[in-house]
This record gives C-alpha cells, structure tokens and sequence, in this order.
C-alpha cells in the first residue's frame, strides 16, 4: 500500500499500489477525526504539563466540538493566608461578576490546599445555613495543586453570591452580580 504524504489540509485521494484513485470511505472519517483530537489533547499535556494552557490546536480541514479554546474570561488568582481567601492579593475581596461573563477563580497556589472555593447565595455558604450554588460553575483539579480553578459562567439574572470554603467557615466574600 503506498504512503499518503499529502497534508491534511488538502484534499487526500488514496491510491492502490498501481497508483489508481480510490474513495476514501464515508466510515473512515470519524475515526481520522478521533485520532487527530486524541493527538492534539496528548501534545498539549506533554507540551504545557506546568499549568498553562495556550488554547486550542487548530489544524486547517479540522473542526472538533470536545477541545475548547483557551480560557477568554476574567482569572482571578485565589491565595489563603490567616484563614481568608484574597482575591488578586485583597483579603476577602468583593469581587463583580458580569451576567453573561465567564470568571476563572485559580486556586493552583499551594495556600489553597484543603480549602477549595464554591459559591452559594447565603454568606458563608454551607456554614451559614445555605446551600452550594451550580448554576454556571465547573471545577477543575484539587486546590492547592497546578491547574485547579473553579469557573463560573455568570446566569442573566444571577443572584448576588458568595465564594466560600467548603471546610472552614468565615473565609469567603461577596461577589456581586450587577
């Protein structure tokens, strides 16, 4: 069988070995496609392993759903000292949140470790007699290690919320929601 050394961005017509066209079955599309995410998510772990993250690979004749570009929202970088969160370094900042606007809260310093941030509608959360709000949030590793985040995508109409510790009471803020 011959070796395809065309690039991916052109159309490819496979040959037999006579070197006759043939049509690429509709079937092996997918699989090519998979391959190429499964590729791409390898290469960027092997690449930004320490924590950043450049975005999305794009490869001209690709599109794919499952990688997201990078992130593109606000990052608010989450530190723990004296058993408070500062936010961007202000001890129980309170911070504005945008309806419509995505918000990154990063907890990789190693400060945060067993403190990780939720929200809730209730001052101090959980500890204040409310519950955790998830309406927008996504979380990503543990607190205090590389890559940990918790994001939050602000809901049209979003009550005013509050972050807070799940395990200790009274390090948290306000966050806005104008």
């Amino acid at each position: 069988m011959a070796t395809l050394t065309q690039t991916l961005n052109q159309p490819v017509t496979p040959r037999d070995a006579n070197g006759i066209a043939r049509s690429t079955p509709k079937a092996d599309r997918p699989g090519a496609k998979a391959s190429w995410v499964t590729w791409v998510a390898n290469k960027k772990a092997h690449l930004y392993s320490g924590g950043s993250d450049p975005g999305k690979f794009d490869y001209t004749g690709f599109t794919y759903d499952d990688e997201g570009g990078g992130f593109s929202g606000t990052t608010f970088a989450v530190t723990v000292a004296g058993g408070k969160f500062y936010i961007d370094g202000v001890q129980q900042a309170t911070v504005n949140l945008s309806e419509g606007s995505s918000y990154r809260f990063d907890q990789s310093d190693n400060s945060n470790g067993s403190h990780p941030l939720k929200f809730s509608t209730t001052s101090n959360g959980t500890h204040g007699g409310g519950s955790e709000y998830t309406t927008g949030v996504t979380y990503n590793g543990t607190a205090g290690n590389a890559g940990a985040y918790t994001q939050i995508t602000v809901a049209v109409g979003a009550p005013t919320l509050y972050y807070y510790c799940v395990n200790h009471s009274g390090m948290g803020g306000q966050a806005n929601t104008p």
